[in-house]
């Protein structure tokens, strides 16, 4: 019995620590800050357009992989 107790406990303290783990990846959530994050416009969400979006990303891409 105390060996199943022990296989428990081992999963649990797996289980916390992959979830401690994906909450240190994860991204930070941008907020509205009524303009748009890439162009400025004025907009009620992040960016005024999928465009403005996409373009965003890639420039947060290319300056991440600059060597620092």
């Amino acid at each position: 019995m105390e060996r199943t107790a022990d296989v428990i406990d081992a999963a649990t303290d797996l289980a916390e620590a992959e979830r401690e783990a994906a909450a240190r990846r994860r991204k930070p959530v941008m907020k509205a800050t009524g303009h748009c994050r890439y162009c400025n416009t004025p907009t009620p969400g992040v960016f005024c357009d999928p465009e403005c979006e996409r373009d965003y990303a890639q420039e947060q891409w290319a300056k991440a992989q600059r060597p620092r």
